[in-house]
């Protein structure tokens, strides 16, 4: 049931490659763990992706490459990257350039999940139905970057250390165990906040006066004005009701489990708020864990 809905939820289609599989295609889906078992992920919805057979097998082949996931020097300047080691010639520079390029995706993944708040939630005219259709979009997109980064982590795993310095293997395995951190908060995050939309959404009442609908309010529409919260219809003959009236006016139905609606879609609002403010908080946490796991590992990486 939990791979349908995965299936499902990427369109039935491979999010390493693009083949269709399903209705919309011949190519057999898999549900691929993002953050593996075996480095402590979960079987959740928000840990897992759909990947096609072949993407599949190739990450979990001795290769550890899927088709689309090749390390090709083409993504990044080895010859910037290789500078900082004195005596590189005496490794085999995979194994740094893989984790190189960990961090570099990893560091890419905080900032565009920075941004992505900033931009979204900090945006007070923004509907739910433009922040439900932001939050589906940008999962897709943040799903495929962290499965970016657990690919490449697996592909560290197949890297010689041979004659690295011990210090520097761990500096590197601190480095992926906040970069994991980071994964699992931002496939997390998306998986609460769009919940908590679709809460909302399905309970919110819509402007009586302007039918919008706005993500950021007390008492009053952000469009124009109307004190919408006070307002909501009548289940049965759907006559406006306000928050001062014992029975709807249209048939004489008692309204008090209305009035509870109306009220708790105000603390529905809160709740959200308050969502994205205890979510930032443990983001910038995540962040900061990082950035002093990788400022560890650059002082090791200057002596080397």
């Amino acid at each position: 049931m939990r791979r349908k809905q995965i299936y499902n939820r990427d369109d039935f289609t491979c999010q390493n490659c693009g083949a269709a599989g399903g209705p919309q295609g011949d190519s057999e889906l898999h549900a691929h763990h993002i953050v593996p078992k075996s480095r402590g992920g979960t079987h959740d919805a928000s840990n897992l992706i759909s990947l096609c057979k072949g993407c599949h097998n190739a990450v979990h082949s001795n290769s550890k490459r899927a088709p689309t996931m090749e390390l090709q020097s083409t993504n990044y300047d080895t010859t910037q990257i290789n500078y900082q080691m004195k005596n590189r010639n005496k490794f085999d520079i995979e194994y740094h350039n893989i984790s190189e390029l960990i961090f570099e995706r990893t560091h890419s993944l905080l900032s565009d999940g920075l941004n992505f708040i900033k931009v979204t939630f900090e945006e007070d005219t923004i509907t739910l139905d433009k922040l439900a259709e932001e939050l589906a979009t940008s999962s897709v997109e943040f799903r495929q970057t962290t499965f970016e980064i657990t690919t490449t982590i697996s592909q560290l795993e197949g890297a010689s250390t041979e004659q690295y310095p011990i210090n520097y293997i761990q500096t590197n395995e601190d480095m992926i165990e906040a970069a994991e951190k980071a994964i699992t908060w931002v496939l997390e995050f998306f998986e609460k906040a769009d919940k908590k939309v679709e809460e909302i959404l399905n309970t919110l009442s819509e402007c009586p006066n302007c039918k919008n609908t706005t993500r950021k309010y007390d008492d009053f529409c952000g469009n124009c004005g109307t004190e919408i919260v006070l307002f909501a219809y009548c289940s049965n003959c759907q006559e406006r009701i306000s928050h001062e009236d014992q029975f709807c006016r249209g048939c004489g139905e008692l309204v008090s489990d209305i009035q509870n609606n109306i009220k708790n879609n105000t603390r529905s609002l809160n709740d959200l708020e308050s969502l994205i403010s205890n979510e930032t908080d443990i983001f910038m946490d995540i962040i900061d864990d990082f950035v002093e796991k990788s400022t560890e590992r650059d002082k090791i990486l200057q002596t080397m």
